[in-house]
């Protein structure tokens, strides 16, 4: 069953971009933990970098960077200016996707009100 969305308002506030951070340059063995708030995104990641499928996803809601490298080795996170990370003494290791934005989205509804959405001012 697919289901279909309208898309009512592309922010154009935020550019982000989704990488793979740790403290140091190194490879991801198959025995270590990536955290991240976006399990699917990283497990798709994982798969095209490696055929080893046995590695440990942890998924947090939240600061993802305060967890490296004390609790996990790796994250997964969208970064914005890099500010965060910076602080945290950590790198981008690699983007995983690039250009992000935010859009307010709608499962398709005959009923919906795209006048009334379309005047939001976000």
């Amino acid at each position: 069953h697919k289901v279909s969305f309208d898309k009512l308002k592309k922010f154009n506030w935020i550019n982000t971009r989704m990488s793979l951070i740790t403290d140091s340059v190194k490879n991801i063995s198959e025995n270590d933990t990536i955290v991240s708030s976006y399990p699917f995104i990283t497990q798709n990641y994982l798969e095209q970098k490696s055929s080893a499928n046995n590695r440990n996803i942890y998924k947090l809601s939240g600061s993802i960077e305060a967890t490296i490298p004390s609790f996990f080795p790796f994250g997964i996170d969208c970064v914005e200016s890099g500010e965060t990370i910076a602080r945290n003494n950590l790198i981008e290791l690699d983007i995983i996707h690039c250009n992000l934005s935010l859009s307010l989205i709608k499962k398709n509804d005959k009923n919906l009100n795209l006048k009334r959405m379309n005047k939001l001012d976000l």
